[in-house]
């Protein structure tokens, strides 16, 4: 699409309205959008992202409903947001500002739910062909960050969505899982191919601003736990070394030097058993959750099933058994 007629058509559609509703219409979503539909969404956020800073700090007074890893799954988001907590619908509390909710970064990119997707979208690329398979996932990828961007417009103070190592569409790590050019760089071609670099430019310019650490009542949580020690400074200006230490670090392969760093972090941060440090990135089998360094790390991103954890407000200690839920 020419850049002229992107902006023409971003400066006349109007904002998405993040109601509860709003987000089961576009969750049914089956096929792309106006790529502007999408940049409307990431421009208009924007501003509130680089206000905030990265290194956000949530109403301490309420508790937080936390998200793992959502990979493109629109009804994971809407199943959570309908969700009763004390008895009230989450999302009506979110509106409210009686509840913050905290998703932990990766909402791009389906993974092995669609492994077979990538391979045909990877095989597409290289035979130079269009790609339904491509689009199928764009239209899961994109409509998710859609969703959570107009949340957080809606709803600034209270939804917060930190960066993942998949939030990441011109990549200077390039991300590769289940195909040979990789899922990331299949992605940044397909986009650059068919909306052009304005699109890659700006979308890649709202993901380089969103947050990378979130400090709740009871909780400090990020995509992973930060494998090397972190300023606060750091984290706020969104430093490389930040954006590596906690969105790609590997705590499974920890070793007796690793957690010492840990415990370094989690001095400067307040970390501690009753308030951890919650992550997602790194799967769990076999467990609603994965408990380290002494209960300071309680990690959610299951094999199989959905989670979410309410994390209580300041003053109540967090206890894992009871935060962590099954999602039905």
């Amino acid at each position: 699409m020419k850049t002229a007629l992107l902006i023409v058509l971003l400066t006349t559609l109007a904002s998405a309205e993040a109601s509860l509703e709003w987000l089961k219409k576009q969750a049914a979503q089956k096929q792309l959008k106006p790529p502007a539909a999408y940049l409307k969404a990431a421009q208009t956020v924007k501003p509130i992202l680089i206000k905030q800073g990265g290194l956000v700090t949530l109403p301490a007074e309420v508790p937080t409903l936390i998200l793992p890893d959502l990979h493109a799954q629109r009804e994971y988001l809407v199943t959570a947001l309908s969700q009763k907590v004390d008895g009230k619908i989450a999302f009506e509390l979110l509106k409210r500002g009686q509840l913050n909710v905290l998703c932990l970064g990766d909402a791009m990119h389906s993974e092995q739910r669609n492994q077979l997707r990538w391979l045909q979208a990877e095989q597409d690329y290289l035979d130079g062909r269009e790609s339904p398979s491509m689009e199928a996932e764009l239209v899961e990828s994109l409509g998710l960050m859609e969703m959570l961007f107009a949340l957080k417009t809606s709803y600034p103070q209270n939804f917060y969505l930190v960066r993942g190592n998949h939030e990441d569409m011109d990549p200077e790590r390039p991300y590769t899982k289940f195909t040979r050019v990789g899922e990331s760089n299949l992605v940044k071609a397909w986009v650059l191919r068919h909306w052009g670099e304005t699109f890659l430019k700006q979308w890649s310019g709202t993901e380089r601003v969103l947050p990378l650490l979130a400090r709740g009542g009871s909780f400090v949580g990020s995509h992973a736990p930060p494998e090397g020690e972190i300023t606060e400074a750091q984290v706020e200006k969104r430093l490389p070394n930040a954006f590596r230490a906690l969105c790609w670090s590997d705590n499974t392969r920890w070793g007796a030097e690793q957690e010492q760093v840990f415990l370094k972090n989690c001095a400067r941060y307040q970390v501690s058993p009753e308030r951890p440090w919650v992550a997602g990135h790194r799967k769990v089998d076999g467990a609603l959750y994965r408990s380290q360094t002494g209960g300071r790390i309680i990690q959610i991103n299951p094999i199989q099933g959905w989670v979410m954890i309410i994390a209580p407000a300041r003053g109540r200690p967090f206890e894992a058994r009871k935060a962590v839920r099954s999602i039905f």
